[in-house]
């Protein structure tokens, strides 16, 4: 995980949140599928907390117009301009052990544990 980053994004949303560490990590995430350097585009349910994550990892905004909102999803879809096929992201139901930081578990529990993350024909 980019520390830098992450600390931009709590600055830029005012606070820490689970919703901020979700769409953080999935613009992680999305940028391991995608390259680093590539411009990241998403399709999300609701403009959230976790828009501000998405936003602090790849600079995506729905301000750029790399972040539109489609009320009809139920993912979050990543992807990459003009190309046929993104990636669906779907928040899982996390069982958290008592005491345990639910920010902290997003940001660094295994993938696997926090989202599905399926293929998406665009």
């Amino acid at each position: 995980m980019n520390i830098e980053l992450w600390q931009k994004a709590v600055e830029f949303h005012g606070h820490k949140c689970v919703g901020l560490a979700f769409g953080f990590r999935m613009g992680e995430e999305a940028k391991k599928i995608f390259g680093e350097d590539e411009e990241i585009y998403c399709r999300m349910p609701v403009k959230s907390c976790i828009t501000d994550g998405i936003t602090g990892a790849t600079g995506a905004s729905v301000e750029n117009g790399r972040i539109q909102v489609d009320e009809s999803l139920n993912n979050f879809i990543f992807y990459i301009k003009d190309d046929d096929e993104g990636w669906a992201f779907r928040q899982k139901k996390m069982e958290l052990p008592e005491g345990t930081d639910p920010v902290a578990a997003v940001l660094t529990y295994d993938r696997d544990m926090i989202v599905t993350v399926d293929p998406w024909d665009m």
